[in-house]
């Protein structure tokens, strides 16, 4: 496997010239303040700002149309034969650099990516800058990161949470190792870019 070291920036352009859906792996870090600052029923968070998150994912999704992807579950279980319904809105935020890969946002660069049924997780907590290996710990912990929810939309148009097609976006400074097309990118953030 070739290896490489780019800048955020620089990888951002390398994806923006990747052609077709591809599959890929990406190890990225959560920022503190990603969690919450009050639990269920107002309670303190005791983790609010202490914890971050190291996280590899194997088996993503890059340049894939979100609006293809959901009009291909409806009504079929995900078996690309059901009616074509959904129309996707445009970005709550930010702006489109190149559609379905990369977003601009108040300077920031993104980079948008599809979680699949087949990924693999592998994820480790800091609390503190000290990594967590209590598994009751790392229970709480886990409670203190904003939930994930179901689209409403795709749930209006029949898709069940776990037949839902799940976009997510990273900064791209978070990223510090992107694999795709047999190359693996190491993000060297330190450098400007």
């Amino acid at each position: 496997m070739k290896k490489m070291f780019v800048t955020p920036s620089e990888l951002v352009r390398i994806l923006n010239n990747v052609s077709g859906c591809k599959f890929a792996s990406v190890s990225y870090t959560t920022a503190k303040d990603a969690n919450n600052k009050k639990l269920s029923g107002g309670k303190k968070n005791e983790y609010y700002d202490r914890v971050e998150t190291m996280t590899t994912l194997s088996g993503v999704q890059f340049n894939k149309s979100y609006e293809i992807a959901v009009n291909n579950r409806i009504g079929d279980n995900g078996d690309g034969n059901g009616e074509k319904a959904f129309t996707a809105e445009s970005l709550p935020w930010g702006s489109w650099i190149v559609p379905n890969k990369t977003i601009e946002h108040n300077g920031n660069l993104y980079v948008r990516l599809y979680v699949t049924k087949s990924c693999k997780e592998d994820k480790v907590y800091l609390v503190d800058g000290c990594k967590c290996s209590d598994d009751s710990e790392i229970e709480k912990v886990k409670a203190a990161f904003r939930p994930s929810s179901p689209s409403k939309r795709q749930e209006a148009v029949g898709i069940e949470e776990k037949e839902q097609v799940k976009p997510f976006t990273l900064n791209a400074k978070s990223i510090s190792q992107f694999t795709i097309n047999g190359v693996t990118y190491i993000v060297a953030t330190a450098l400007n870019g």
